[in-house]
Parts: structure tokens; sequence; C-alpha cells
């Protein structure tokens, strides 16, 4: 019984892992629409969407069906992360719009229905004459404008929100005629033509501000559209998080892990037995760009982290996984904010050179640099240069003794970033997985960053002596990875 059942599990595996590589994007839609009603999973996927290349496009009435669907008439933006690029041009997903909170299928069936009949709809007030006002009633058109469906009729949310409700008499009216046998002017030229409303003016008003709209879109999708409040902290949340939360069901329990993303809930309370009772204590949910988890922190813990445990808060939280129910929370024991995790999360700091282009005046600079940071973060120096017996360039990486370990901060990279230019300093966080330390090596700072005044400026002879000193202390590796992987 045991074998029949996992062979077939096996045989469906495979089966949805080959769909998902040869036919992505109808895969995804698939998956969508099948976890629609489940908001958390949706957002998991959505995720997985962009990790794959893969966007996933706005509610729209003017193009949205009721299920998710492949849209290969309209280009596909970037989807904001490495996948397969072939697919970032040539199609995308729409969105459900019955996955949209507050819409029911009646209610979209009668927008699909419309559509197909007459045509696009160019504004509020003609949707508002054309749909079937008894099944789209004002919660279902003001949460279609909280999502953004009507962006493409003209308009900003904030214009169409102010006359939703002018839309709906100007459409009631219309339908009462209809339905009263009464025809206006337009409808004696063509019986399908919509009868004109009254007034079809916009007031003049700004756009509702982007915390506003961004709330409004996570209230009716369980998700944000526009853009993310945490996705400008996408790049530091992979750096220094140790799980995305997306994979903490799949993590064992009493794992210490650290996550990163914004605080949704906090909620305070008090504790009720124990050493301490009658003091307070956190129950918060995290939400990063994979999904959300909830977390406690008990007084001790609470007390030390007090001002970073606020509502939309974008914090690091570090401690033990608990598995104790279906879904695994944490146990937390530090907060970290999140300006304030390259100074106090980052593990080691590596700077890049190149042989052809580093002259002896940007490496004594970049020394004095050095010089002025001293702290406890060891540096690495990953010098890109040319095999000593020909063939394809090498990335060389070594370690200088730890009395030469830094301050890492941004602005060390900013002042570094002046001397070298933008993209040579790389800080490193906790690793994912462990790793072991690479042995430090004795190398002094005139062999690596400091060249003797007097030393030629041109790039090949200034750089090739600082190659031959680090080969005698790191053996050449084709990726700073693989140095910091060296011994495992």
């Amino acid at each position: 019984f045991n074998k029949s059942h996992s062979s077939r599990y096996a045989i469906v595996a495979y089966q949805t892992a080959w769909f998902k590589v040869h036919y992505p994007l109808e895969y995804m839609a698939a998956l969508l629409t099948y976890e629609r009603i489940d908001q958390k999973k949706t957002v998991q996927y959505i995720e997985e969407c962009r990790r794959m290349g893969i966007a996933v496009l706005p509610p729209d009435v003017n193009s949205c069906d009721a299920d998710f669907t492949v849209d290969r008439t309209t280009p596909s933006p970037a989807a904001g992360g490495p996948g397969r690029g072939e697919l970032q041009n040539s199609a995308a997903i729409r969105f459900g719009l019955a996955a949209v909170k507050g819409v029911g299928e009646r209610a979209v069936e009668s927008i699909i229905a419309a559509r197909k009949e007459h045509g696009k709809f160019t504004s509020i007030y003609e949707f508002a004459e054309r749909v079937d006002l008894r099944l789209v009633n004002k919660g279902v058109i003001e949460a279609l404008i909280k999502c953004g469906a009507f962006d493409s009729t003209g308009g900003r949310r904030s214009q169409l929100s102010a006359v939703a409700e002018k839309a709906l008499a100007v459409g009631n009216e219309a339908q009462s005629d209809r339905r009263n046998g009464q025809m206006n002017f337009f409808d004696s030229f063509s019986a399908q033509a919509a009868a004109a409303p009254k007034d079809t003016s916009m007031p003049d008003l700004a756009e509702w501000p982007e915390n506003k709209m961004l709330e409004a879109e996570k209230e009716v999708l369980g998700f944000y559209v526009t853009s993310h409040p945490l996705s400008q902290h996408a790049e530091t949340i992979e750096r220094y998080a140790t799980h995305f939360i997306a994979e903490l069901p799949a993590t064992p329990a009493n794992s210490e892990v650290t996550v990163g993303g914004m605080l949704t809930r906090v909620r305070p309370t008090v504790t009720k037995s124990g050493k301490n009772p009658g003091q307070k204590m956190a129950m918060i949910t995290i939400e990063d760009l994979t999904g959300s988890c909830d977390g406690v922190l008990f007084p001790a813990d609470l007390a030390k982290a007090k001002d970073l445990i606020v509502m939309d808060a974008m914090v690091f939280l570090r401690g033990r996984l608990d598995r104790s129910r279906e879904i695994p929370s944490v146990i937390v024991t530090e907060a970290v904010g999140i300006e304030q995790a390259v100074e106090k999360m980052t593990t080691s700091m590596v700077v890049s050179l190149n042989s052809t282009g580093t002259t002896a005046e940007s490496l004594a600079k970049l020394a004095k640099v050095v010089e002025d940071h001293r702290g406890g973060t060891p540096i690495y120096f990953s010098l890109l240069t040319k095999h000593p017996e020909g063939g394809h360039p090498v990335v060389v990486t070594m370690r200088p003794d730890s009395k030469f370990n830094v301050r890492a901060c941004v602005g060390l990279q900013h002042q570094i970033d002046q001397v070298l230019g933008p993209g040579h300093v790389k800080f490193a966080g906790p690793k994912r997985r462990p790793r072991k330390p690479v042995p430090a090596t004795e190398v002094t700072a005139a062999g690596v960053a400091a060249p003797a005044d007097g030393a030629t400026a041109a790039p090949a002879p200034a750089a090739a002596p600082v190659a031959d000193r680090i080969k005698e202390y790191a053996p050449p590796v084709d990726h700073i990875d693989d140095a910091l992987d060296a011994e495992e």
C-alpha cells in the first residue's frame, strides 16, 4: 500500500515538475487559480513567479478573466528577480478578478459578459452603465478601485474613489431607463450604443500617497501590486536573513533562524505565570517578500528591543524556530533595525580589484580608508588577474591578518566607492548553510593595499607583483564564494 502510494506521488511530482519547466506560464497560472482562496499561498506563488522571471500583472477590468490566465499579447515588464529572461518580454500572467477580496464570481461574470458584448470600458461611468449593478455593487467597485483594476480606464485612484457613488447613480438611472423601455438620443441611432452619462467629470485630486495605495492593495489582494515597502530592502534581507519565511516550514524545530521583513502585527500582552507574572511581552507577525509568520518576544527580550517592535517597522528577528504547532513561529531573542544591519550583522566584507585597472594611487587611498575604519569585521580582497600560465583570467582571493579587520558600515562602502568606483564592495551576512572559516593569512598592507611610493602607475606592471604576492597565501578560485567555501 505504501509503495503504491509513494510511486504514484513520484509520478505526479515528475509531471508537475515537467509542466513547470516546459510550460511555466500555464503551470503557474493554473496553480494560482487553484490556490486563489488562500492568500498566503497566493503571495508565495506570486513571489515564485517573480523569481522565475514571470510578471504577474495587476487586476484590470479590461483584460482579466475570473481565473489567472496567460497573456501573450502584452509584453511583460521585468519581474524584478533572477529567472528565465526569455519570458520577461514575451508574455505574463493576468491576475484573476475572482481572487480580489470582496468581488464575487457572479460579479466577475457580469463584468466579463459586458466587456465581451460591447468591448473595453472607457470610464468608470460607462462601466457602471453596462454591468449589472444588482451584482456589481458599491463594495465590488470600491475593491476594484483599491487594487487598481480601473487604472486602464483613466483617472487616478483618488479620483475614481471620489466619483464611485456618482457613477453608480448615473449607471442605476441609465439601467432603470432601459428596463422601463425608454430610449435616449444615442440609443435611437444604435441599439448597442451605451447611454451617454450626464456628468463624467473627474475632480482635480492628487493621487493617493504611496502608503495609502499600498495599504488598499494589501487589503483586497493580500499583497502589494504597485510596489512593496520591502522592495528597496530586498537585497539587504537576502544578504542578512538565514531563511526566507517561506522556507520555515521545511526547517527543523529549534533551529536558530534570522528572518527579515516588516512587522504587520504587534499585540502587547502580559505574562500570566512564570517567574515574573504581569510583565509585558509581545505577539507579533513579520512579513517578507515570500510570506509571513508569527513570533513571540518574552519580557526580557522585549525590554531590549521595545523601540523596534512597532507596527510597520523594518527589522531582522533572530531566534529559535518553534514547531510545536502546525504553523512554525519564531521565539525571538534579538531584533535589529534594517538600517543597522550592515553595522551589526555583517560577518565579512569583500573588496573586488582588477589587476588591469587598479593603480598604485588608488591602492594607497584604499589602504588609508581601511586604516581609518579599523574594527572587528574580517575583510577579503578579491583580485581578477591573468593566470600566470596564460589562459582565462582567474580570481585570487585572500584575507589579511585580523589586525586589518574593519568596522563595517555604509560610510566605509561610500568611501571605497569614491576610490574604486561603485560596485567593488560586498558585505556578507550570516550564511544560509554552515561554512567553515577561511584561514587567516599574513599579508602586509604594503604587499596588498599600498605599494611602495614611486611604483609605476601602468596597470599591468603595478598589479603583477601584487598578484604574485597574493598567490603565496591563497590558491586561485573562480568566484569569491568558492573562497568562502574553500575548506568545506
